[in-house]
C-alpha cells in the first residue's frame, strides 16, 4: 500500500511561515493591463542515464515548454534499479553518476512509474498516472488555461559559501477549502555526462533540470495549519539551504541505502541550479501551481 512518510532534514534546512492579510488585488498588472494568473504545469520526467528511449522524452518536454512560454516546468528524476544505477568502474567510465536521489525514489515507489517502464511523466500528478510521452502534450493542453488559484513568488539571496537563503510568498488568489502541501526542491541544468540515446552511448550529453534534493522533505509541508484560505491572503516560508549538505546527503545515501549506488552523484555546479516550488491538493495529489527561479 502506498504510504506518506514525512520527515524534516533540520540538519541542513532551517525553515519558517507566515501568514499575511493584504488589501490585495487577484490579478496583476503589467505595464498598466490586467494579466489573469494562469496555472503552470509542472511535468515530471521519469528517466534514467542507460534508458535509450528517455532523450525523446527529454526532447519532447522541451517542445511542450517552447510551445507554452513561462507557463510549464520540468523537473527530471532519475529513478529505478534498471534504468538509473551506475555502472560498475569501466575501462571507458561510462554511466558512473548516480544521479538518483532519495526524495526522486520515494516519488517513484509512491507512484509506482518505473515499475512499469522508463520514459514516463507526470503532469501535475494528475490522476495519479504515470503516462508515456506521446501523451503529455494532449494532457498539457487540457489544463494549460486553468485559472489558477494560488500565486508563487520565489526570491533568493546569492550563494555565501555555498549557502542560500530562499524566501517564497504564496498568496491565495481567491477564497479556498482543502489541505494543500508546498514542495521546495532543487533542479541543475546543464550537466554533461553519459546517456544512452537510442544505442549510442553519448558521453557529451547534456542532462537538464536534473532533481538534485527536495529541501522540506518529499511530501512537502503544509501551507498552513488550517484548511482555509482567504482570497489575497499571502503566507510567506523561509529556508536555509547548505548545497555542501545536501551534497553529502547525496553521497551517503547513494553508497548506503541504494542498489549498486557508489557514491559518485556528480558536484553541483551553483551556477547552474534552480528553485522549483510546487503547491498540490494533499486529498488527490494533484499539483495545482508550480513556479521557478533560476539560482
Amino acid at each position: 500500500m502506498r504510504n506518506l512518510n514525512i520527515f524534516i532534514f533540520t540538519f541542513f534546512i532551517v525553515s519558517s511561515c507566515e501568514v499575511v492579510e493584504g488589501p490585495y488585488q487577484n490579478e496583476i498588472n503589467n505595464n498598466g493591463s490586467s494579466e489573469t494568473i494562469l496555472q503552470k504545469i509542472l511535468i515530471e520526467d521519469f528517466t534514467g542515464h542507460t534508458c535509450m528511449n528517455c532523450p525523446d522524452a527529454a526532447t519532447e518536454l522541451e517542445s511542450i515548454k517552447e510551445l507554452y512560454p513561462n507557463q510549464v516546468i520540468g523537473i527530471a528524476i532519475h529513478v529505478g534499479n534498471t534504468f538509473a544505477r551506475p555502472l560498475p568502474p569501466n575501462s571507458s567510465n561510462k554511466y558512473l553518476t548516480d544521479f538518483r536521489t532519495k526524495w526522486g525514489e520515494e516519488i517513484d515507489n509512491y507512484f509506482e512509474v518505473s515499475s512499469v517502464g522508463l520514459p514516463k511523466g507526470m503532469i501535475n500528478r494528475k490522476d495519479e498516472e504515470p503516462k508515456s510521452k506521446d501523451d503529455w502534450g494532449n494532457v498539457v493542453s487540457e489544463i494549460i488555461n486553468n485559472s489558477a488559484l494560488f500565486d508563487i513568488d520565489i526570491s533568493a539571496t546569492p550563494f555565501v559559501f555555498g549557502d542560500c537563503d530562499i524566501e517564497v510568498i504564496v498568496k491565495a488568489l481567491e477564497n479556498v477549502d482543502g489541505e494543500y502541501n508546498i514542495v521546495i526542491a532543487i533542479t541543475e541544468d546543464s550537466i554533461v555526462d553519459w546517456q544512452k540515446n537510442g544505442s549510442y552511448d553519448d558521453s557529451v550529453y547534456v542532462h537538464n533540470h536534473v532533481l538534485r534534493a527536495i529541501v522540506n522533505n518529499t511530501w512537502g509541508e503544509n501551507l498552513k495549519s488550517s484548511n482555509n484560505y482567504t482570497a489575497n491572503e499571502e503566507i510567506n516560508l523561509s529556508y536555509n539551504i547548505s548545497i555542501s549538505s545536501l551534497e553529502q546527503f547525496n553521497i551517503n545515501h547513494s553508497t548506503n541505502e541504494l542498489f549498486m549506488g557508489n557514491g559518485n552523484t556528480g558536484a553541483w555546479d551553483t551556477n547552474k541550479l534552480n528553485i522549483v516550488a510546487y503547491i498540490y491538493n494533499v486529498d488527490n495529489k494533484e499539483i495545482i501551481q508550480v513556479e521557478e527561479l533560476h539560482l
